[in-house]
C-alpha cells in the first residue's frame, strides 16, 4: 500500500510538472533553436530578436506568451509550422499589462522558397499558428515574399497582417483586428496573393485630429499590383471617432490603389460610419486599373457621411467591372443642406471602364439634398455599360434622379446597350429617369426598360436612342430636352401614373425620330415644340392625341403609319393648328398605308394576323432554310419566334384575344 502511494505521488508531481513547466525567454536568439512542445509554454519577458542566419523553429502545439509590450523581430529566419490539430499560439499573459507588439521581419530576414510544385522548402513561414491580443504579423521588409498560411489571427490593435514584400497570404481567419487610419484586416503595399482568406469583423479608425485625415480599408487596405481572391470580407468597419465631422474615409471592405485582380469574392456587411465628411465605396474602394469580377458584393452602407459616393463600388480606375452581384447596398445621411448621395450599387469616375454582365439590384440612396443613380452614378468618358441587370434600385421615401443609370455631365462617349433595367425608383418619392437619366450626350442602344418610375430615359444631351424598348413605365418613355437621334424603339404602354406632360416621347430639342413603334400609351403618344425628321414611325392606339404638336412652325410628318388610312380618324389623333390657331400644322400626307413595324404576331409583316403568320411559325421551329421573319413581331419583346407566338396567333385568330 506503501508503494502504491508513492507511485500515485511521483504520477502527480510528474503530470502537475507538464502542466506548469515554462520556460523563460529573456535574451535574443544568436544560434539556430527550436522551441519543443515539451519545452511549452515560453514565457518572453523581453523584446528579443532571432539574429541574421540564425533559425527559430517552433514545434506545432507550442504557445509562446508575452509578458509585456514585447516584440519577436526575425532579422534570420523563423519557421513556425503548426498542424490543423495542433496551432502553434502566440499570446499575451494577460491584457491588463499591455499587449505584446507582434512578430516583425525587418532587414536581413530570410523569405518564404517554394519547390517547383509551390510547395514550402525553406526559409520563413507563418503557418498553422493562432496569433492574437498583440500586433499581429509585420513584414517591414519590402525585398522578401512571406508565406501566411491557414493561421487565425484575432484581437491584434496593429491590424492582423502588415506586408511590404510580395507575399502569399492564404486560408487565415483574420477576425476582430483594429488598425489605426489603414487596413484593419490585411495593410499590404506589396504585389501579394491575398486568397481564400475570411476576413470579418475589424476595423480601420481614427480620432481625425487633422482636417485632413484619410481613413480606410477595414478589412483590406491594398497598394501593390495584387491578386485579391476568393475571400470572404464581411462587417468589416471603416470610421472616424471624433465630435466635428472627419474628412475621409474610403472602402470599408476592401481599399485598392493597384492595378489589381479582384475576383470571386464575398464582400458583405461592410461599414462605413462615424463621422465621416466623405464616405467612399463601402464595399469596394478602387483608383487602380483593375479587374473587379465575379464577386458577390451585398449589404454594404455609408451611414451618415456628409458626402456619400458608391456603397457598394467606387471605381476611378480603368477597370473592368464584370459578373459581379452588387445587391441591396445602401447610402444614407440625415443632413439636407447641399450634401450629396450618389452610387447606390455602383459610382464610376474611371475613364474607359467596362461595366458589363452585372447584377446591379436593389441597391439605395437617401437624405442628403441631392440623389443621383441609385444603381449606377456614372461620371466618365469612353466607357460602356453593357448587359446588365440593373433592378429595384431606390431612394426610398425621396425624390431620385437615375434610378437605374444617372449619366452626369462631362461623360462624354459613354455607351449603354443590352441592359435589362426594371421597377428602378418604385419606391421613391418622385423620379427623373427612372430607368436613365443623362445630363449630356450618351448612346443608349438595344436596352429592356420597363416598370420604372417616372420618365424613365430622362436626357439633356445630344444622344443616339435606338432600338430600345421602353414599355410600361409610370411616367414618360423618353423625356428629351437634347438634339437627339430616336430610332428603332418600341415606346409602349407608358404613362400608367399619368403626369402633366406624359407621353410616349416627350421632345423639346430638335430631334429626329425614324422607325419608332410609339404605341397604347395611356397618355399623348407624342409631345414636341418640333421634329427635324419624322417619318417611318408606326404611331397610333395611344390614349389621348397620337401626336400632339405645341410648334409655331409647320411640321412635316409625312411616311408615318397611324394605325388607319381613314383621314377623319387621323386628324383626331393630332392636335396642331385646327385645334389652337397659335400653333402650326401637322402635314402628314402622305402616310403609310401598312406598319413599318409588324404587330405581335404579324410575324410575315403584311399587316395582318392570320394563320399563315402559325404556319411560319412552325417552320421557324422546324428549322426551315431561308424564312423572311419580322423579330419584332414577338409578343413578350424578348426578340425571338416560338411556341410563344404560335399560342398568341391562334388565340387572335379564333377571337379569345
Amino acid at each position: 500500500m506503501k508503494q502504491l502511494t508513492v507511485m500515485v505521488l511521483t504520477c502527480m508531481l510528474f503530470v502537475s510538472g507538464m502542466v506548469y513547466a515554462e520556460t523563460t525567454v529573456s535574451s535574443n536568439i544568436i544560434k539556430d533553436t527550436t522551441w519543443t512542445k515539451a519545452g511549452s509554454p515560453y514565457l518572453v519577458t523581453q523584446s528579443i530578436d532571432v539574429y541574421p542566419d540564425v533559425t527559430l523553429t517552433i514545434e506545432p502545439g507550442v504557445v509562446v506568451k508575452f509578458n509585456g509590450d514585447f516584440v519577436l523581430g526575425i532579422y534570420g529566419c523563423i519557421i513556425a509550422i503548426g498542424s490543423e490539430d495542433e496551432l502553434i499560439t502566440f499570446t499575451t499573459t494577460s491584457d491588463s499589462i499591455g499587449r505584446w507588439k507582434g512578430i516583425v521581419f525587418n532587414e536581413g530576414a530570410k523569405q518564404t522558397v517554394n519547390d517547383q510544385n509551390g510547395n514550402y522548402y525553406s526559409g520563413s513561414i507563418i503557418k498553422y499558428c493562432k496569433i492574437n491580443s498583440g500586433g499581429g504579423i509585420q513584414n517591414k521588409n519590402k525585398e522578401i515574399s512571406l508565406s501566411i498560411l491557414n493561421n487565425i489571427i484575432t484581437n491584434n490593435y496593429n491590424g492582423s497582417i502588415v506586408n511590404d514584400g510580395n507575399s502569399r497570404i492564404e486560408g487565415n481567419l483574420i477576425e476582430n483586428n483594429y488598425n489605426t487610419f489603414y487596413g484593419g484586416g490585411i495593410n499590404n503595399t506589396g504585389n501579394s496573393i491575398i486568397v481564400n482568406n475570411t476576413i470579418i469583423n475589424n476595423t480601420a479608425s481614427a480620432l481625425s485630429l487633422y482636417s485632413d485625415t484619410y481613413v480606410g480599408g477595414g478589412g483590406i487596405y491594398n497598394t501593390g499590383d495584387s491578386i485579391i481572391s476568393e475571400n470572404v470580407i464581411s462587417g468589416n468597419i471603416a470610421k472616424t471617432e471624433r465630435s466635428y465631422y472627419g474628412r475621409y474615409v474610403y472602402g470599408a471592405g476592401i481599399y485598392n490603389t493597384g492595378n489589381s485582380a479582384i475576383n470571386n469574392n464575398t464582400i458583405d456587411n461592410n461599414t462605413i460610419t462615424g463621422t465621416v465628411m466623405y464616405g467612399r465605396g463601402a464595399g469596394i474602394y478602387n483608383t487602380g486599373n483593375s479587374n473587379i469580377e465575379n464577386n458577390t458584393i451585398t449589404n454594404n452602407s455609408i451611414q451618415e457621411a456628409i458626402e456619400a459616393f458608391g456603397a457598394g463600388v467606387y471605381n476611378s480606375g480603368e477597370t473592368i467591372i464584370n459578373n459581379n452581384m452588387i445587391d441591396n447596398n445602401f447610402s444614407h445621411t440625415s443632413w439636407q443642406h447641399d450634401y450629396e448621395i450618389y452610387g447606390g450599387g455602383l459610382f464610376n469616375i474611371g475613364n474607359n471602364t467596362s461595366v458589363t454582365s452585372n447584377a446591379i439590384t436593389n441597391n439605395s440612396i437617401s437624405g442628403g439634398f441631392k440623389r443621383c443613380g441609385a444603381g449606377i452614378y456614372n461620371k466618365s468618358n469612353l466607357s460602356l455599360i453593357s448587359k446588365n441587370n440593373i433592378s429595384n434600385n431606390n431612394a426610398p421615401e425621396y425624390s431620385l434622379s437615375g434610378g437605374g443609370i444617372f449619366n452626369a455631365v462631362n461623360s462624354n462617349g459613354t455607351v449603354v446597350e443590352n441592359n435589362m433595367m426594371f421597377e428602378n425608383g418604385i419606391n421613391s418619392l418622385y423620379v427623373n429617369g427612372g430607368g436613365i437619366y443623362s445630363e449630356i450626350k450618351i448612346t443608349i442602344n438595344s436596352n429592356k426598360i420597363q416598370r420604372n418610375k417616372g420618365n424613365s430615359v430622362y436626357n439633356y444631351g445630344n444622344s443616339l436612342i435606338t432600338n430600345n424598348i421602353i414599355t410600361h413605365n409610370t411616367g414618360s418613355g423618353i423625356y428629351n430636352n437634347g438634339d437627339s437621334i430616336i430610332n428603332g424603339n418600341l415606346i409602349a404602354n407608358n404613362c400608367e401614373d399619368s403626369e402633366y406632360n406624359c407621353s410616349g416621347v416627350y421632345n423639346s430639342g430638335f430631334s429626329s425620330l425614324e422607325d419608332n413603334r410609339i404605341i397604347d400609351n395611356l397618355s399623348y403618344g407624342i409631345m414636341t415644340n418640333y421634329l427635324e425628321k419624322f417619318a417611318k414611325n408606326d404611331i397610333f392606339g395611344n390614349a389621348e392625341f397620337d401626336f400632339y404638336y405645341k410648334g409655331v412652325s409647320d411640321q412635316t410628318a409625312v411616311e408615318n403609319y397611324w394605325g388607319t388610312t381613314n383621314l377623319n380618324e387621323i386628324d383626331s389623333k393630332i392636335h396642331d393648328y385646327w385645334d389652337d390657331i397659335n400653333l402650326g400644322k401637322v402635314v402628314y400626307e402622305p402616310f403609310a398605308m401598312i406598319p413599318f413595324n409588324p404587330f405581335k404576331g404579324d410575324v410575315d409583316g403584311n399587316g395582318e394576323i392570320g394563320l399563315q403568320d402559325a404556319i411560319l411559325v412552325l417552320q421557324v421551329l422546324c428549322n426551315f432554310p431561308n424564312l423572311n421573319i419580322k423579330k419584332k413581331s414577338d409578343v413578350n419583346g424578348d426578340g425571338k419566334i416560338g411556341l410563344e407566338e404560335v399560342i398568341y396567333i391562334l388565340q387572335k385568330v379564333s377571337g379569345l384575344r
